[in-house]
C-alpha cells in the first residue's frame, strides 16, 4: 500500500468535507473557506501520483485531518491565550463596516467594540447601546476569540461588564450601554443570558 496516497487523499478529502459541511471555520476565517476547498480537490487529483511515505510520515500528514474531526465548537471557544487582551488588531480582509463607527450600536461583537475603540476612542463611544455574545471569564469580563487569519493566530478580545453574570465558561448574549472607566470601554448590562455556544465561536 502507498501511504503517501491514502495520506495525501485522505487530508484532501477531509479539506473538502470541512468546507461543504462548515467545520472549516473552526480553523480559518470564511474568506479563507473557497482557497481550502480548492486545495482539498488539488490534493486528491495529485494524490495517485503522491511518493511512497513512511508510517510515521504519513501518520503526521494525517494529524490536522484527525483535528479536524475531533475539534468540537464548544471546545475551540475555549481555548485560551497567554495574554488577556489583543492589542492592536489590523484591519482584516473581509471584515464588513463597522456598525460603531457611525452613529449606530444595537448587535455588535466584541471586535467591533476594540477596533472602534482604537479608532474613534472610549468617550465617542459612551451610551451606546450594545447586544454582544461572549465567554464569561473571572473578574466580570466577557471574552471572545479573534482570528486575523486562522486559528493559529487566535487571540482573545475581553470587555469588562458590571452587571450579573452567568457562571464562568458560560457563552452569554449581554445587552446594556458602553461606558468608560479610565479611557477604556466596559458594558453597564442591563441583561445576561446564557445562550448556545456558537457554531462558529471564533471571530
Amino acid at each position: 500500500m502507498n501511504e503517501g496516497r491514502v495520506a495525501t487523499a485522505a487530508l484532501g478529502a477531509g479539506f473538502v468535507a470541512a468546507a461543504v459541511t462548515g467545520r472549516a471555520e473552526l480553523f480559518v476565517r470564511p474568506w479563507f473557506v473557497p482557497v481550502l476547498l480548492a486545495a482539498g480537490a488539488v490534493m486528491l487529483i495529485a494524490a495517485w501520483r503522491a511518493p511512497r511515505l513512511s508510517i510515521r510520515s504519513a501518520a503526521i500528514l494525517a494529524l490536522p485531518l484527525a483535528a479536524g474531526l475531533f475539534l468540537s465548537p464548544g471546545l475551540a471557544g475555549r481555548i485560551t491565550a497567554a495574554s488577556n487582551t489583543a492589542g492592536e488588531i489590523p484591519s482584516r480582509l473581509g471584515d464588513t463596516h463597522n456598525p460603531l463607527l457611525g452613529s449606530g450600536g444595537g448587535q455588535v461583537t466584541l471586535l467591533d467594540i476594540l477596533l472602534a475603540e482604537q479608532q474613534v476612542g472610549a468617550v465617542y463611544l459612551s451610551g451606546r447601546g450594545v447586544t454582544v455574545d461572549g465567554v464569561v471569564q473571572s473578574g466580570d469580563r466577557i471574552s471572545r476569540l479573534v482570528m486575523v487569519c486562522c486559528a493559529a493566530d487566535a487571540r482573545p478580545v475581553t470587555l469588562d461588564v458590571v452587571g450579573r453574570l452567568p457562571a464562568t465558561g458560560t457563552w452569554v448574549q449581554v445587552r446594556g450601554r458602553l461606558a468608560v472607566r479610565g479611557v477604556r470601554l466596559f458594558l453597564r448590562a442591563a441583561d445576561a443570558r446564557a445562550i448556545p455556544t456558537p457554531s462558529s465561536p471564533f471571530l
